[in-house]
């Protein structure tokens, strides 16, 4: 048998990981001297599980609720109507709830 037979079905073989890294190095615009092409074929391929994962984790971004969402705070700026700074409410300058 052959060792591709012998490898993970999901670890690419070597042809196809050499094509990546050419096709990322051409999309990134980059030029890759003789020299350097091999320390950085050997870093890309050892970051490829790493890489792997992230794409494969769904990730929840933290989602911050928009100013309509939040309630007024006290001295943001916003004021509203009937409301007094000690943060009881009024109706025709008496307080909310039938309360005298």
């Amino acid at each position: 048998m052959s060792d591709a037979a012998d490898q993970p079905s999901s670890t690419p073989d070597p042809a196809e990981l050499q094509a990546r890294f050419e096709a990322e190095i051409a999309v990134a615009g980059i030029t890759v001297s003789g020299d350097d092409r091999a320390p950085l074929y050997a870093m890309w391929t050892e970051l490829q599980p790493i890489r792997a994962r992230l794409r494969n984790a769904s990730l929840a971004l933290e989602e911050e609720p928009s100013f309509t969402q939040k309630p007024a705070q006290l001295g943001a700026g916003i004021t509203l109507a009937g409301v007094l700074v000690s943060g009881q409410a009024t109706v025709d300058d008496k307080p909310a709830g039938g309360q005298p």
